[in-house]
Formats: C-alpha cells, structure tokens, sequence
C-alpha cells in the first residue's frame, strides 16, 4: 500500500467503523433515557455531551472524506487543517469524561481519595498530550513533518490512556470483590457488575495499544488511522454499556426471580458481612447490600436480617 493509500484509506475505514458505532451510541442514549429517567442530571448531562460530541466528530470527518475524494479528487494531499485533526480532541475528550466518570464510581467504592485522584491527574496528563498533538498538527500543517515530532507525544497519550484504563479495570475489580457478601443473588449482581467493568476496560485498553503500537513502527499507517477514529466511540459505547448493566442487575434482584427465604448460619459469613450485621442487630446501622448501590445507581437491598436466639439469619433473596 502507497503511503497515501495507508493515511486516506485508514481514515475513510475508521469513519465507516466510527459512524457504525455512532448509530450504536444513539440507540444506547435512547433506551438510557426510556429506562433511566430518575438518574442524576450529571450522569445524563455526560450522556448527552457524549452523543453530541461523536455526532460532532462523525460530521467532521465524514466532510474531511468528502472534500479529499470528491472536491479535491485527484490533488495530492501533503497539508492538515482542522477538520482533519479535530478527531483527535474529540477522542481524548470522550476517554477523559469517561475516565473520570469512572474514577468517581472508585471513590464511591473504596471511600479513598488517593486512587481517584491518581486516575485524575493520570486522565489530565493525557489530555494534555493530545492537546499538545493537535496543535502541533494544525501548526505545522504538513502531514510527513509530523511523524517525527509527534512520535512522542502521541506514544504518550496512547501509552497513558491504556494505562489508566487497565488501572480502573483492576481496581473495579478488587474493590467489588470486596463487597461479596455470601449471598448468591447479592454476590451475582456484584459479578455481573466486575464482568462489565473488567471487559469495557480491557477493550479500551487492547485499542489504544493497538494503535500506539502501529503509530510507533509505521507512522499514519492503515491500522492506526481507522481505529484511533473509533476509539472515542468505544469509550462512550463502554459506558452506556455500563449504565445498562443495571437493568440486568436489578431484573436478577426482583422478588419474583427470588429464591424462597433460606437460613445461612451466621458463622459462615465473611468476617466484614458479620460485624456489619452485628452492628444492625443492635441496632447501631442498617445492613444491606450497600456494597451494590456504591457500584451502581440504586439498586434495591436485598438482606433482611432478623435478630433469632440461634445466630441464623433469615435471606431474602
């Protein structure tokens, strides 16, 4: 393949990849607001900024595609301007609303400040970065003096952005493994939600390395160009995904897909799950399933606990 063929080529695969996964994003955002009308106004203010944003980008990119094949059909194109560089703000844009989405979601889980904040200044580094590739691209205007400069900078960005999604993949994972309570249909809907914050994360993650990789061997080479457009998309696409992970959870936690009430000797509870229940009893805080409603938006408690001479404790779920 001629260079130009890996550069115009890449990019009109990754706005055919990025307008599918648009026409995916607008579905989510339309089953999100049918189902979840009583979120908060931040989760669907992001939700609304996201599908605006990928519209925005889709158009953009779509025109640059138009102009270089049909208005300018047959001229050699060795100049960026804008509209063809506006892909990466939009990307960069969409992976930080999501990162710190999620970084919320872990303050929220752990009770810690530190690994947020970690995550934030990791996300603002990243941002910086591709702020810094953009405007270099628009400055220096020529396509082939970009590659050099630019190695470093996009390597970083890339190399950042994975790392800070496997970051919040693991410890989503370990901070929901905690919340495990010995009750199968609490400990199910915890699993659905690692399962989803694992593979969102590792999808991200697998991505951006894809297209850091071939960025550093090859330049603009086909690879890169037609995913680095979509990966903007697959971040949104991860967290609508994740917002719609909570229909599973609570269709799993209705009383109707309930098990019949069973006892569960108190001693084969996990330590923290007893201590929280002891303290119940006595009547200091309520025990439920409080480690699932800091993992999503309101989930329903699923553990009554009654006070019997036995030390058994009555399940409801």
């Amino acid at each position: 393949m001629t260079p130009f063929e890996h550069l115009y080529g890449g990019y009109f695969t990754g706005v055919i990849l990025n307008s599918i996964l648009f026409g995916i994003i607008t579905i989510q955002t339309h089953l999100y607001f049918k189902r979840y009308k009583s979120d908060p106004l931040l989760v669907k203010g992001i939700v609304i900024f996201l599908i605006l944003l990928q519209g925005f980008q889709t158009g953009t990119s779509s025109y640059v595609v138009y102009t270089n094949t049909i208005r300018s059909f047959g001229v050699p194109i060795t100049r960026t301007d804008w509209e063809s560089t506006i892909y990466q703000m939009a990307t960069v844009t969409c992976a930080v609303v999501v990162q710190m989405y999620y970084a919320y979601r872990l303050y929220r889980l752990s009770n810690s400040s530190w690994l947020s904040i970690l995550v934030v200044m990791l996300t603002l580094a990243q941002f910086g970065l591709a702020l810094a590739v953009c405007l270099k691209s628009n400055l220096t205007h020529q396509i082939e003096q970009t590659v050099t400069p630019l190695r470093p900078l996009i390597l970083s960005w890339l190399l950042i952005e994975a790392v800070v999604d496997t970051l919040i993949a693991a410890s989503m994972w370990y901070f929901l493994s905690r919340q495990r309570t010995g009750f199968r249909e609490t400990d199910s809907a915890i699993t659905i939600l690692t399962v989803y914050a694992i593979n969102t994360g590792v999808v991200t993650t697998i991505l951006a390395m894809t297209v850091m990789f071939a960025f550093a061997f090859y330049g603009y080479h086909f690879i890169h160009m037609a995913f680095v457009l979509s990966l903007g998309a697959v971040y949104a696409v991860s967290l609508l995904a994740n917002l719609h992970s909570r229909s599973i959870v609570r269709e799993r936690l209705k009383p109707n897909n309930r098990t019949r009430a069973r006892s569960i000797h108190f001693s084969r509870l996990p330590e923290r799950i007893r201590d929280r229940i002891s303290q119940a009893v006595k009547g200091k805080s309520p025990a439920t399933a409080s480690g699932v409603n800091d993992a999503m938006t309101a989930v329903p408690p699923v553990i009554e606990v009654q006070n019997t001479a036995t030390h058994e404790i009555e399940i409801v779920g």
